[in-house]
């Protein structure tokens, strides 16, 4: 399998291209970690944000009182700038592929707030977003590191952050989009090279997992037989997370899930010291944890997720997504969540098996090491019902919504292990998660 280097200016892919399959060691059961209360679940739907709202109003009621009885509090928390659920995102589709530093060239000329690109091409979606902290050159620096190729620009995405704005965008909507159409057609269209490595090297590691299952039972559902999970940059301003799943086909296969679910891969950062639900949390929440966020659709540097069995464009639309609405987490609580809107559409090798990474650029916090839990989830896909693609507003939002094959949630490490982030650690589907070397 390829080897793997961190760091700016080191050959090599910045992630191992192809689990590495650590190796089993004695059983040691997960059915603590899928029972844990601890686990991590997934934030209540939008429709909550109310009455979550109300109650952090009555708490700081609450704190009003006691301070007028005399009693020693904290400074009051003062609530974010303002609440995700006013932004409104909007893609506007490229006339063709193009590449990053062509689209990048248009975006002064969109008389909408431009905040990134979204990339789709064989085997690999994402989105890069603006930023003065990491350039386009710097994007395509890790882009190239961690797939082997550049980037298709398939659209630019903008954003609306208040409703007046979004009044406007849509008596535009079509002017807009015949505006980036026209303004890309004159650019030369972008065909990038097959990622590395070639597949060849994923059914080899195929072909050692199938060997080392053979102990293990059939796992006739839907979340992963195998997982490893990747949180680096330990020297570097940047912090790099990544997953790789792989389902062995036949009954364990993400064609188990039904047509109108997806599922989202959530990993999670805990900081004890803060207190109290987003919005309404201290100041400099989002930096309080090893690995940072921003607030809105822009939340992190960039994201992506990578088909190792397959050609995505060439398959059924996935509704790749990044899962930033946050409103009603726990401030204590950090997510860096990607999502996958119609997984049953997921490319597989001709024996069914599906091989399936997530990476998500960020930057570093405040915290040298933050104490972390993964998990994967399925959720309802409440986007489809209103004709929209899978997307961070709308996933999710029937949560009371019976799953037809049980629980809804794997988890891949609870809180309860120990586990920090940064970190690199491994479980099968039946086993407690184990760390491993980084690479």
């Amino acid at each position: 399998m390829a080897s793997s280097r961190m760091g700016r200016g080191v050959s090599g892919p910045r992630f191992p291209y192809a689990p590495r399959l650590a190796p089993l060691t004695s059983k040691q059961t997960n059915e603590v970690e899928v029972d844990n209360p601890e686990r991590t679940v997934k934030p209540l739907p939008r429709s909550h944000r109310i009455a979550l709202s109300l109650a952090a109003l009555a708490s700081l009621l609450l704190t009003t009182i006691a301070s007028s009885a005399g009693a020693a509090l904290p400074q009051p928390i003062k609530p974010e700038p303002e609440s995700t659920s006013a932004v409104t995102v909007i893609r506007l589709p490229t006339a063709h592929p193009i590449s990053a530093a062509a689209a990048s060239s248009i975006v002064e000329h969109i008389p909408v707030d431009v905040i990134g690109l979204r990339h789709e091409q064989p085997n690999i979606e994402g989105e890069y977003f603006f930023d003065d902290r990491r350039s386009v050159p710097e994007f395509l620096e890790d882009f190239r590191s961690d797939f082997g190729t550049d980037p298709e620009i398939t659209s630019l995405i903008a954003q609306t952050s208040s409703e007046e704005q979004a009044s406007v965008y849509s008596g535009q909507e079509r002017e807009l989009e015949e505006l980036v159409v026209n303004l890309t057609r004159e650019l030369p269209a972008f065909e990038a090279s097959p990622p590395t490595p070639n597949l060849t090297e994923v059914e080899t590691a195929l072909a050692r997992e199938a060997e080392q299952r053979a102990s293990i039972a059939s796992v006739p559902t839907w979340f992963p037989h195998y997982y490893e999970m990747y949180a680096l940059g330990v020297t570097s301003p940047s912090a790099n997370l990544a997953s790789y799943m792989i389902w062995n086909g036949g009954t364990n296969s993400p064609t188990q899930i039904p047509t109108d679910w997806g599922f989202e891969v959530d990993m999670v950062q805990y900081n004890d010291a803060l207190f109290g639900t987003r919005p309404l949390c201290a100041p400099g929440v989002r930096d309080a944890f090893w690995a940072a966020r921003d607030q809105g659709p822009s939340a992190v540097s960039s994201w992506a997720v990578y088909s190792l069995t397959g050609d995505l464009t060439n398959s059924p639309f996935i509704g790749a997504y990044l899962d930033w609405v946050d409103d009603s987490d726990p401030c204590g609580q950090q997510n860096l969540s990607v999502g996958i809107g119609y997984p049953r559409n997921l490319p597989a090798n001709a024996d069914g098996s599906v091989v399936l990474q997530t990476v998500i650029h960020t930057w570093r916090g405040t915290e040298t090491s933050s104490p972390m839990s993964v998990n994967v989830q399925v959720v309802s896909n409440d986007c489809n019902d209103i004709g929209s693609e899978p997307n961070s507003n709308c996933m999710d939002l029937n949560v009371w919504r019976n799953f037809p094959l049980g629980s809804k949630g794997f988890v891949v490490s609870g809180s309860s292990n120990g586990y920090s982030f940064p970190g690199c650690y491994y479980t099968y589907w039946d086993e407690r998660a184990q760390q491993m070397s980084c690479p």
